[in-house]
């Protein structure tokens, strides 16, 4: 028997439920693996020195697992939120409400273009942050560490042979009374009075270097005898290491005598 085709569907309707308005099958949603509970258990209690191990492991092999790492945990220099070096700028209390980052990427450790690590320690609270996110109000700190607080009464029966010095005590739960923070006049176990973007080595702004610091351009040598350990050296050819005094800093580090050559 001759099979009869039917010209007039139009394969481009909605007739078929099982193509699309471009007259193709409708794109199967991919479906996230689902993490066994075992391998779930294994990574959430490995050791972090043998999860690195493992994961730099596979990264030297697996280029799909390297390029999702890298997007993952590292960040170009012009991704890094600025933190400026004048900590009352960063504070969310003194700041101006509503006010607008910098469109220009003022200099920092890293160029534009240069790569780092992410995720790193502030050096304020000591917590772990994201270099990418890293608003005002983020970091809770006290600007002054923790003293002991002599005023009150808490430590009069303290013993120190007995109970310990007091700087050892610092961190027990048991004393916190008995210190406060001078930036605030706070109890030693009061939150902290600043509120700022977390600070790090990555993401604060530099200075611009002042002239005197700047690299020196080749010049005739100006030699000169320093006036602490009695070394002929050139002015304009005087490194760090070249003496302990003479370090190349500030000429007020030393007396020059210049030495008719």
């Amino acid at each position: 028997m001759s099979r009869i085709i039917d010209l007039t569907f139009d394969s481009s309707s909605d007739d078929d439920p099982n193509l699309s308005s471009a007259g193709m099958p409708p794109k199967q949603s991919a479906q996230r693996p689902k993490l066994p509970a075992a391998l779930d258990l294994a990574l959430r209690t490995l050791d972090p020195d043998r999860m690195r191990e493992i994961l730099i492991a596979e990264c030297q092999t697996n280029a799909t697992l390297n390029k999702k790492l890298q997007l993952a945990l590292v960040i170009k220099g012009k991704d890094i939120v600025r933190y400026h070096a004048d900590t009352n700028s960063e504070d969310a209390e003194e700041s101006d409400e509503g006010e607008e980052e910098e469109e220009e990427l003022l200099p920092i450790a890293h160029p534009d273009e240069d790569s780092t690590s992410r995720y790193t320690k502030c050096r304020n609270c000591a917590e772990t942050f994201d270099l990418k996110r890293n608003a005002r109000g983020d970091c809770v700190w006290h600007s002054e560490e923790k003293v002991v607080d002599h005023e009150g009464d808490f430590w009069d029966d303290h013993d120190v042979d007995f109970h310990g010095e007091y700087d050892d005590l610092k961190d027990d739960a048991d004393y916190v009374a008995g210190f406060t923070y001078p930036c605030c006049d706070e109890p030693g176990d009061s939150d902290g009075c600043k509120r700022t973007k977390h600070k790090s080595a990555h993401n604060i702004i530099r200075q611009p270097q002042l002239p005197f610091l700047q690299k020196r351009k080749a010049e005739p040598p100006v030699w000169g005898q320093c006036s602490n350990c009695s070394s002929n050296f050139d002015y304009n050819a005087n490194p760090r290491d070249a003496c302990s005094y003479h370090t190349g800093r500030l000429p007020l580090h030393f007396k020059l005598q210049e030495i008719d050559t």
